[in-house]
């Protein structure tokens, strides 16, 4: 008998184990979702550069941003129109992605590139990309990609899609006209799993103290 109740308790003691590491995890938060790029949605900053909806004929969703260098000098973006609140997710992994297109005729200049930064409680955190758009014609669509983590102490969180006319070099003479196209940009954030005990784990808890009363009884 005493044998029998030491397996049952060494049995329940590794089931708890296991059970107590079981997490709750969430899935993605969407905070900025803007599938046809255009405003409202995104805004412009700086010296006139813009997205306006246009309708695809290049084969990927029914309406796509065309961004337009327009009389933008040097570095101008696009973001949400208002910083996003990322209070809750401190801490916390974020994507920010689109998708994106050079057709082969393009206004873009030789050095002219884009990059992406985000911006947490106004201050620029970090960048990313740096991609030279001109190198990247009749490449078809491609998807941009950048992960990061939300500041431990960030309240706002203002992620940019960035031109840099003339790269960061001396020519800063936009050419006016379409230099690529955007499409599908988000950003999410990945809620970090929290450790909780397990139904199971606190269930068993329980049998293994009731065999032990039962046992001392």
């Amino acid at each position: 008998m005493r044998s029998k109740m030491h397996t049952i308790y060494r049995m329940l003691a590794t089931i708890v184990a296991l059970g107590a590491t079981a997490s709750l995890t969430a899935a993605d938060i969407v905070l900025w979702d803007d599938p046809d790029p255009a405003t409202p949605g995104i805004t412009s900053q700086n010296n006139g550069l813009k997205v306006t909806p246009v309708t695809s004929t290049i084969g990927n969703s029914a309406v796509i941003g065309e961004v337009d260098h327009g009389s933008a000098s040097w570095f101008s973006s696009i973001s949400p129109e208002t910083p996003i609140d990322v209070s809750p997710y401190q801490g916390d992994p974020f994507t920010f992605s689109f998708d994106w297109y050079v057709p082969a005729v393009n206004a873009a200049d030789p050095n002219d590139m884009f990059y992406t930064q985000i911006d947490f409680d106004g201050v620029n955190s970090g960048s990313a990309g740096f991609i030279t758009i001109a190198d990247q014609a009749g490449s078809g669509w491609q998807t941009y990609i950048w992960t990061g983590t939300i500041a431990p102490t960030a309240t706002t969180a203002l992620p940019l899609f960035i031109i840099a006319d003339g790269g960061f070099g001396p020519d800063r003479n936009p050419t006016p006209g379409p230099l690529m196209y955007i499409d599908n940009v988000k950003f999410t954030v990945t809620p970090q799993a929290v450790p909780e005990p397990s139904t199971t784990a606190l269930g068993l808890v329980g049998v293994l103290g009731w065999l032990l009363r039962r046992r001392r009884g």
